[in-house]
């Protein structure tokens, strides 16, 4: 069972999953990366090097987890690249060019005005402090909604 999930945002997701797994189950950590720059903020402990390995460490039970919260930085980054690659595909689809890429596909269906609108929020997004605003606003929330949860579930 994962119980340490790096990209989760709130302090209290990974504490409940260990807290609640199932005592017959591995325990489990990933970094749940989605971009380059957070591969290995999280990650498996077990005794060997090989995919073999872990399988046999997980069917015993002989697993832990390592690692660290990925930085808020680096899921705002992660945000600001999706918004870069966006208005790369609305761009080319207003240009006419084909691609068998289902997102793409799905851009190129869209209206010029939608796409236009995709275009002006995605670069508002990066050239103001948007992405920045909305990281550490929806950090808050999410510490906030996580607590509550949290004892909810403990009380």
């Amino acid at each position: 069972m994962e119980v340490f999930n790096a990209c989760h945002r709130d302090a209290y997701t990974n504490l409940m999953a260990q807290t609640f797994s199932p005592g017959k189950m591995a325990w489990l950590g990933s970094s749940d990366a989605h971009s380059l720059d957070m591969i290995g903020n999280g990650y498996t402990i077990f005794e060997g090097r090989t995919s073999e390995e872990l399988r046999k460490s997980i069917l015993k039970r002989k697993t832990s987890f390592g690692g660290s919260r990925t930085p808020l930085s680096e899921c705002i980054s992660w945000s600001r690249e999706i918004a870069i690659e966006s208005i790369k595909m609305i761009y080319n689809s207003l240009r006419g060019e084909k691609s068998q890429d289902i997102l793409y596909s799905e851009i190129d269906k869209t209206t010029k005005r939608t796409k236009a609108l995709g275009l002006i929020g995605a670069a508002l997004y990066i050239g103001l402090p948007l992405s920045y605003f909305f990281g550490v606003s929806g950090e808050i929330i999410l510490n906030v909604k996580g607590k509550r949860k949290w004892n909810e579930n403990t009380d």
